[in-house]
């Protein structure tokens, strides 16, 4: 089964250079940020990591609104692909 790696800041730094660390064939990761372009552009570059699989959220952090809405829809996405198994 495949480990899920949840990365907050996953559009540049620290947070992008540890999505590309961590990305590979027995990982999954979830990248957050609050850019929608600088999002898909994390997302892009994390993908052309050989066998990885990476989905970017947008959020921010600072809303307890979105916090609620972000766990909605990881729960949602890990559901429809399969990835709710806990080892």
């Amino acid at each position: 089964m495949k480990k899920v790696i949840v990365i907050t800041g996953a559009t540049s730094g620290i947070g992008l250079a540890a999505a590309k660390l961590l990305a590979g064939e027995d990982t999954v990761v979830l990248g957050i940020g609050r850019s929608t372009e600088r999002g898909q552009k994390a997302e892009n570059a994390i993908l052309e990591i050989n066998g990885a699989t990476v989905k970017f959220f947008v959020a921010d952090l600072s809303s307890q609104a979105q916090i609620r809405n972000l766990a909605t829809e990881i729960k949602q996405w890990l559901e429809a692909n399969e990835l709710t198994s806990i080892d």
